[in-house]
């Protein structure tokens, strides 16, 4: 069992490769986590040149921004961990006395827990302290979000709906963490299996996938194979409706999960097979 996993062992390894990660992508984590900061400074920069005011940023545009720097976030983890096919670091990283099991779960653990909660603290933290020094902006995202959220169950209470739709946050987020894990995990295996071009190989990988699921599911629609969808909207009763999106959601996070599973495996088998 020790030689699989020991407790110790891990944590002092985990220990260094959050060390080394920080050390290595420094630069890249300050920048893509402080995007919002640095959309603000070029916002008002070019709105002071050419409109000699200073004015609100659009809310739509703060959220752009915060969707883009995360995105960014997910593609970069194709570099994190990038430097394990080149033959010197790969071979010095393999040295380190750690099982390939302890190995993998560091990396997730940086690439799936780690980053993206620093990002986040840095992006929605930078944000608010904006909001509040700076007039112009009347609320943070964080404190948009909330009222977004307050907004649409009021209006589904006032609506009768509240009730019926039974809508509970729980499964809505958690099919949103795995499938920010997903993300991440898939990125992070395209970084540690192709030598080069790892991004661009990851995005082709994508592409041809999309390109094959296309060509099979639009027939399978088309003569009835995975279920008939000839209806219209408004003959759905609340329950009916309720159940449908129950059932697609049930799915949809099933697949997600298992998709999941594979990519953590696909992780682990490279990590043990890998060789230069």
């Amino acid at each position: 069992m020790n030689e699989i996993f020991d407790f110790s062992r891990f944590c002092k390894y985990f220990k260094y490769d959050l060390k080394q990660s920080w050390r290595s992508h420094t630069v890249a984590a300050i920048g893509i986590g402080f995007a919002g900061v640095l959309f603000y400074f070029i916002y008002h920069v070019f709105g002071l040149i050419f409109g000699g005011s200073w004015n609100g940023i659009p809310e739509e545009a703060r959220f752009m921004i915060l969707m883009i720097a995360f995105t960014v976030l997910e593609i970069y983890q194709a570099k994190t961990y990038g430097y394990l096919t080149e033959k010197k670091a790969g071979s010095s990283w393999l040295m380190i006395p750690a099982s390939g099991t302890e190995k993998t779960i560091s990396m997730l653990l940086n690439t799936c827990i780690v980053f993206p909660v620093l990002f986040f603290v840095a992006f929605l933290a930078s944000d608010w302290l904006i909001a509040i020094l700076d007039p112009t902006i009347d609320k943070s995202i964080i404190a948009l979000l909330v009222e977004g959220f307050r907004e649409v169950k009021t209006d589904l209470v006032a609506g009768g709906l509240g009730d019926t739709l039974s809508i509970s946050a729980f499964p809505w987020i958690f099919m949103l963490l795995v499938s920010m894990f997903l993300n991440f995990t898939y990125f992070l295996l395209c970084g540690i299996c192709f030598e080069k071009r790892k991004i661009i190989s990851a995005f082709l990988i994508i592409l041809g996938l999309s390109v094959l699921f296309s060509l099979i599911s639009v027939p399978a629609l088309e003569y009835g194979i995975i279920g008939n969808y000839n209806f219209e909207f408004e003959d759905i009763a609340d329950g009916q409706a309720v159940a449908m999106l129950n059932h697609f959601l049930n799915w949809a996070t099933a697949i997600v999960c298992v998709v999941n599973a594979g990519l953590i495996f696909g992780v682990w088998y490279r990590i043990k097979t890998i060789k230069h």
